[in-house]
C-alpha cells in the first residue's frame, strides 16, 4: 500500500488539486482509522465477554466455597455442642 501511495500522492497535490487532494487524503486515513477502531473495539468486546464470564464463574465458585464454610460451621457447632453436652452429663 505504501508503494501505491507516493504515486498518488505526487498526483493529488499539483496546485490545482491541493485542496481536493487533502480532502481526498484525509478521507482515506479517516476511513482506515474508522476500520482499525471498529476492528479494536470488536476484539475489546470479545475481550470483555471473555472476562464477565470468568467474573461469573468465579462468583459461582466463590458462592459454592462460602456454602461450604457454612456447613463447615454448623458442623462444627454440632460437634461443639455434643462435646459441651458429654462434658456435662460427665460432670453431673
Amino acid at each position: 500500500m505504501e508503494i501505491l501511495l507516493e504515486p498518488i500522492v505526487k498526483h493529488l497535490f499539483t496546485k490545482e488539486t491541493a485542496f481536493f487532494g487533502l480532502f481526498l487524503l484525509s478521507y482515506v486515513m479517516q476511513y482506515r482509522d474508522k476500520n482499525i477502531l471498529q476492528a479494536f473495539i470488536m476484539k475489546q468486546q470479545d475481550v470483555l465477554a471473555d472476562l464477565t464470564d470468568s467474573v461469573k464463574d468465579i462468583a459461582r465458585t466463590q458462592e459454592k466455597q462460602h456454602e461450604r464454610i457454612e456447613r463447615m460451621e454448623e458442623n462444627l457447632d454440632r460437634f461443639y455442642d455434643k462435646v459441651n453436652n458429654r462434658l456435662n452429663d460427665n460432670v453431673k
